[in-house]
């Protein structure tokens, strides 16, 4: 094909990824050419290498919405585990409401995804099983991400909105 096919990746998004990003790239590739199976097997393993990462934002999104102080201790505590399963299953139990549009919630969705067995699967529902995970990761990624740093920043200006408030009400 010419020009040759290209998969582009949100900037946010491939940064995220750091070096998997290559990984995530092969991923896309092989679901784009309907090798599913084989793209189900690259994005398990982005999905596994950065889960820590997904979790750290996790908590950075919790403290920046004022979660229960027993929920974020939960959350720790969940990423002290070895086991992906246990670290993804336990997140998307103390996961907020309002993290979960619509009421899905995307670490039990990438959990479900991640545990589906390939055998007996053909390579179109494992594309189907490939957009699923896509979709939760770029939810994460870009979405958390994106609240996480436009609340640093609100607080940051309103902060200094605060002390110039007050600096000319005290004559300054």
């Amino acid at each position: 094909q010419y020009p040759k096919l290209e998969i582009t990746i949100p900037k946010a998004f491939g940064e995220a990824l750091g070096e998997r990003k290559s990984l995530y790239l092969k991923a896309m590739t092989l679901r784009n050419n309907n090798y599913g199976i084989g793209a189900v097997v690259y994005l398990r393993r982005v999905i596994e290498e950065t889960t820590d990462d997904m979790l750290d934002l996790l908590e950075e999104h919790m403290v920046a919405a004022g979660s229960p102080e027993a929920d974020i201790e939960a959350l720790r505590a969940v990423k002290k585990s070895t086991q992906f399963e246990d670290k993804v299953s336990e997140a998307a139990k103390v996961m907020p409401e309002h993290f979960r549009p619509g009421g899905v919630n995307p670490f039990a969705d990438l959990y479900k995804l991640v545990s589906i067995g390939l055998h007996n699967k053909t390579d179109e529902e494992c594309c189907a099983i490939v957009d699923g995970m896509d979709g939760a990761l770029k939810f994460i990624y870009t979405r958390w991400k994106t609240y996480v740093d436009e609340t640093r920043a609100y607080k940051e200006a309103a902060k200094a909105t605060r002390e110039a408030v007050d600096k000319m009400q005290k004559g300054g």
